[in-house]
C-alpha cells in the first residue's frame, strides 16, 4: 500500500510539472488556476489513499445455528396377543383363537 502512495504522489507531481513547461511558444498564459485545481485533487486522491489504507477491517463471523431435527411424538399402539373365542356360522362350534389384539 506504501508503494500505491508513492507511485501517485509521483504521477501527481509530474503532472503538475509537465503542466509548467507549456508556455513557451503560445504567449504568456495564467496557468496558476489549473496548477492549483490539480494540487487541490492531487491532494484530495493522496488523502483519500492514505485515510483507506489506515483503516481497520474486522470481519465477523456469522455465527453458527444448530437446529436438532423435530422430535415427532406417534401415539403408540400396544399390540398384544389374546385369546378370543370364535363361533362358527355353520356349526356352531366355539374355539379358541390368538389373535393379536390393539389397544
Amino acid at each position: 500500500m506504501k508503494k500505491l502512495i508513492v507511485i501517485a504522489a509521483l504521477l501527481l507531481s509530474t503532472s503538475v510539472m509537465a503542466q509548467h513547461g507549456h508556455h513557451g511558444h503560445h504567449g504568456h498564459r495564467n496557468h496558476g488556476d489549473r496548477d492549483l485545481a490539480g494540487i487541490v485533487i492531487g491532494s484530495i486522491v493522496l488523502g483519500t489513499i492514505i485515510s483507506n489504507s489506515q483503516r481497520q477491517v474486522i470481519v465477523q463471523q456469522p455465527p453458527i445455528i444448530v437446529q436438532q431435527p423435530p422430535i415427532y411424538n406417534f401415539p403408540t399402539r400396544n399390540v398384544y396377543p389374546c385369546l378370543v373365542q370364535v363361533q362358527d356360522p355353520y356349526s356352531g362350534v366355539i374355539r379358541n383363537e390368538v389373535l393379536n389384539c390393539v389397544n
